[in-house]
């Protein structure tokens, strides 16, 4: 099974796995979330066995939708993270990999920057979904190399960055709109400096 259809894209936090459907031009079809709470307090035997149970459902919802899977890279997704969610996190990826591979499914790894600040910006007034499952379909969407727009944000993001030191460190506006996103961290503290100047 691989990606002609559209994609699944996982994001794994501390207590939930959340998945979400899409279809070939990268719009939402269908979500999951898969809790795991108890996880997180499980002896380290015992935790190996869950993490089997819950890459069996990730793999047994991408075989139901005959689409590919899209993770996190494994270098990437250790990243802050406390030790015991990093090992936690690590494991479950790893199975996810093995099963899918077992079970002829093509599986995806990208690079999940940014997708805490897209999932505050990004789709959450368009679908109703959760902010993880946001970050699941950033993840499936990278898969199918669809990239994510700044949705109105682009003009007041640069106002708010122009007003600021006249400009300065400001990028150029035709920069490619997945690289702006790590400039929306920047928008708020500017915005509230901007207001102290000008009060």
């Amino acid at each position: 099974m691989g990606f002609g259809k559209g994609a699944v894209g996982v994001d794994f936090n501390h207590d939930s796995i959340d998945l979400v459907v899409t279809n070939d031009q990268g719009q939402l079809k269908d979500e999951k979330t898969i809790n795991c709470t108890a996880l997180t307090s499980a002896r380290k035997e015992k935790r190996g066995w869950m993490i089997g149970n819950y890459a069996e459902k990730v793999v047994n919802y991408a075989k139901y939708w005959h689409r590919g899977l899209v993770i996190e890279r494994l270098e990437d997704a250790a990243r802050k993270r406390s030790n015991q969610h990093k090992f936690t996190h690590k494991k479950f990826l790893e199975t996810v990999k093995r099963r899918d591979e077992r079970e002829g499914i093509e599986i995806r790894e990208v690079n999940p920057a940014y997708t805490s600040v897209i999932r505050k910006h990004g789709y959450s007034s368009y679908y109703p979904i959760t902010i993880h499952q946001v970050a699941a379909l950033v993840v499936a969407r990278r898969g199918q190399d669809l990239s994510e727009h700044l949705r109105g944000l682009k003009t007041p993001l640069f106002k708010a960055l122009e007003a600021g030191e006249d400009g300065e460190g400001v990028p150029d506006r035709r920069e490619h709109s997945w690289s702006l996103w790590g400039l929306t961290l920047r928008i708020e503290p500017e915005r509230e400096r901007v207001f102290r100047k000008t009060t």
